[in-house]
């Protein structure tokens, strides 16, 4: 297994990948050589120059391990970087948005100070330059409700002249009556 093979690199001092166990990612693990003196499967020392006969099987097998444990890094890091540049692609759009908003917020603001000191402007310049046409208003109100008052007096006159010289009667219309009319009050 992958596992036993590990762990015979580790004791042989040979470079192998392992799984961190914090990110679960393959890590590679190089184990620091000494110079000068090459250990034997015995475990003593050889003389330099002199070497051990190669096992194809297991060096192939342990090639192909590091090689699909590189595959698996530069494919995890491809992954993550192309999830981090779509973020930051949306957080670009995000702040083109952001600051298009705040151009527009800022020109509304803008609009409506201007707004302000237009209104207070005409407001200061009311009572001067419309302030006499209110009062003439009021006048003009009150002789208003003046004649109106005059009108309605004389309605109440011509009613009761009307009873009094043609007997009329204002609520009802009897048989005997030559002359109609609705009679109106104004209020």
């Amino acid at each position: 297994s992958a596992a036993a093979w590990a762990k015979e690199d580790k004791e042989e001092g040979r470079t192998s990948i392992e799984t961190s166990l914090e990110t679960g990612e393959p890590v590679l693990s190089i184990p620091k050589m000494s110079h000068g003196t090459a250990k034997s499967k015995t475990g003593g020392s050889k003389a330099p120059g002199s070497h051990e006969p190669i096992d194809f099987l297991a060096t192939g097998f342990k090639v192909t391990t590091n090689c699909a444990f590189s595959v698996k890094i530069l494919e995890n890091f491809k992954l993550r970087s192309d999830h981090l540049l779509s973020e930051i692609k949306a957080d670009e759009k995000g702040i083109e948005d952001f600051e298009g908003e705040m151009l527009r917020l800022k020109q509304r603001k803008s609009f409506l100070e201007s707004r302000i000191v237009e209104n207070k402007a005409w407001a200061a310049n009311y009572d001067e330059h419309f302030g006499p046409f209110v009062n003439k208003y009021k006048e003009f109100m009150a002789q208003m409700a003046v004649l109106y008052q005059n009108a309605k007096d004389k309605h109440a006159n011509g009613l009761k002249m009307l009873m009094k010289h043609f007997d009329y009667h204002p609520e009802f219309k009897r048989w005997s009556d030559t002359f109609s009319a609705v009679p109106f009050r104004p209020k």
